[in-house]
């Protein structure tokens, strides 16, 4: 990465701190669907900030993903724009406090698109 590029240590804070916002809403938020489709462990938080198929899902459930994701990668935008950085970025720090506050038993799909139950 060169200089001119690298995120300073205060905005990658900065970054952290907004997206706690997303992060903090609660799980029931997820359409009734959604948290089914969770706890059965055919979909899953993503380390790159998005929910993700793991097995084969209904219509209903992937359009309620996309729907999920959609609303995401707006809010990665909005925020990245207001601090200077990369949507990828945004969505890369939620994601991985998303992974840590999934609870024991749900597959995640780590930094290295491996899914795995989370102990």
């Amino acid at each position: 990465m060169s200089r001119s590029t690298r995120i300073p240590l205060t905005a990658v804070a900065l970054l952290a701190f907004t997206l706690s916002a997303l992060v903090a809403t609660p799980a029931s938020a997820l359409p009734e669907a959604l948290e089914d489709a969770k706890a059965s462990g055919a979909i899953g938080e993503q380390a790159d900030g998005y929910l993700g198929v793991r097995t084969k899902v209904s219509a209903d459930v992937q359009a309620a993903l996309d729907g999920v994701n959609s609303q995401r990668s707006a809010e990665y935008a909005k925020i990245a724009e207001k601090r200077g950085t990369d949507p990828t970025a945004a969505a890369a720090v939620t994601g991985a406090r998303l992974l840590g506050r999934e609870p024991a038993g749900h597959w995640i799909r780590d930094k290295n698109a491996k899914w795995v139950q989370k102990q």
